[in-house]
Order: C-alpha cells, then sequence, then structure tokens
C-alpha cells in the first residue's frame, strides 16, 4: 500500500502493507522486517529494494485471526534508487518524477501480493 495514488514534488511515499488470514483458523506468521521485501519498479527496471540497505531486520510473530486484516507500519521511501553497493552514501540519485509512474510489490514471509500499487511522483 500507499499512503496517496499521486505524490507532490518532494513528497515521499509512505509504505505498508495489510495482510489478512482467508482460512477458518487462527495462525501465525512471522511478519517482522526480516520478512518483508518491499519492491519499486517502473516499466522493466527495479529502482528500489527495501532488503538492498536494511539494517537490524527482526522477527515478528503476528497471530492473524481468520477474517481480521492486519496493517504494518508505515515508513517512507526518500525517492532514491537502492543498491547494496550505495547504502553508505549520502548523494544516492533520485529516481526520475515529473508524472512518472512507479509499482510498489510486497512479499511477507514469501507471501507475493496479488497485485502491485500504481503511485505517481511529480
Amino acid at each position: 500500500m500507499t499512503d496517496a495514488d499521486t505524490y507532490a514534488a518532494g513528497a515521499n511515499p509512505q509504505l505498508s502493507f495489510t495482510i489478512q488470514n482467508t482460512g477458518a483458523e487462527a495462525c501465525t506468521i512471522n511478519a517482522g522486517t526480516s520478512q518483508q521485501l518491499y519492491t519499486i519498479t517502473s516499466g522493466d527496471e527495479t529502482y528500489w529494494v527495501s532488503a538492498d540497505c536494511q539494517t537490524d531486520p527482526s522477527d515478528t510473530p503476528a497471530l492473524l485471526e481468520p477474517g481480521v486484516v492486519v496493517s504494518s507500519t508505515p515508513f517512507g521511501w526518500d525517492r532514491t534508487r537502492s543498491s547494496p553497493e550505495t547504502c553508505a552514501a549520502t548523494d544516492r540519485p533520485q529516481v526520475p518524477a515529473a508524472g512518472a509512474s512507479y509499482h510498489l510489490n510486497v512479499q511477507v514471509a514469501g507471501i507475493t501480493a496479488p497485485d502491485s500499487k500504481q503511485f505517481i511522483l511529480q
């Protein structure tokens, strides 16, 4: 999820996910940052991957009751490209904006969201 569909120049998207147990019984899933993977793409190009520069990943067991939607805590994406080689850099390049369209893909505990979330950067 993103907190908006379109972002004005300088506004950073807030990224999060929701998860729902569609079964009949309660279940537990590790939904911690060690199990979360956020990927931002545009066309065939990958611009940002949350695991590239992640520090201190944690495990967080979550009890999912049947039919209850649980949301993660949102965090901001600073509109920069990522790669493991640039984690310490303070001048990572900004991604194109001015109406550029991006897609957020999320995976939690090996479960990939069925659809990406499209958003626009102005």
